[in-house]
């Protein structure tokens, strides 16, 4: 496994141990001719052994969902078009999940290797969906708008909605048979009433 970090311009592929085994300029124009991929890459996930995946916002601000080699080659990209991608991971069975945000989210589900479209789930049931995590055969999605997590088997069918204490749920991070959630933060949010908010709502991990 690997640990593919984002700091200032460059991007740095980190083993298990935390060693940094190597570097690379953030933008990657270095090491592709394709106009398309003109721009920097964020949203970086834990890659495998020989690939990484990125958002791209590219030319024009169109926004690509790459698969670079270790040496920053892109050897594929998804391009919904005119769509937003968020939270891209990693799934048994050779899937690349991907959260897309544009009129209604939804779920794609692509092949890790070709970044070809298997299939699409979710629809309707996500109000401003964030990060995903898999906990074995299982996907977890921030359904943030509406105070929930949204639980789908890895085929995309819905198995259960999962409310709590908290409100807003952005991230998670599944460690060890836990699976932690941190809210948003609401200073982020210009709309919030302070009078009514939770004091503790984007200060606590769950």
């Amino acid at each position: 496994g690997r640990l593919v970090v984002g700091s200032g311009s460059e991007v740095h592929i980190l083993d298990r141990s935390m060693r940094v085994l190597q570097t690379m300029p953030g933008d990657l124009r270095r090491y592709n001719n394709d106009s398309l991929l003109q721009a920097d890459i964020y949203g970086l996930i834990a890659a495998n052994d020989d690939s990484m995946f990125s958002c791209c916002v590219a030319t024009g601000g169109v926004e690509v969902l790459c698969r670079f080699t270790h040496d920053g080659t892109a050897t594929a990209k998804f391009q919904p078009g005119g769509q937003h991608f968020y939270s891209p991971v990693l799934a048994p069975g050779g899937l690349l999940l991907c959260v897309v945000q544009g009129g209604q989210d939804e779920i794609v589900a692509l092949d890790a290797q070709t970044l070809q479209l298997r299939y699409r789930f979710g629809l309707g049931l996500l109000n401003d969906a964030h990060q995903l995590a898999v906990v074995g055969d299982e996907l977890y999605v921030c359904d943030t708008n509406n105070h929930r997590l949204q639980v789908f088997s890895l085929t995309g069918e819905h198995r259960r909605s999962i409310v709590g204490e908290w409100r807003e749920p952005e991230k998670l991070c599944f460690v060890k048979d836990r699976l932690y959630l941190v809210e948003r933060d609401p200073e982020e949010d210009a709309e919030v009433d302070e009078d009514t908010a939770d004091p503790m709502q984007g200060r606590r991990i769950l």
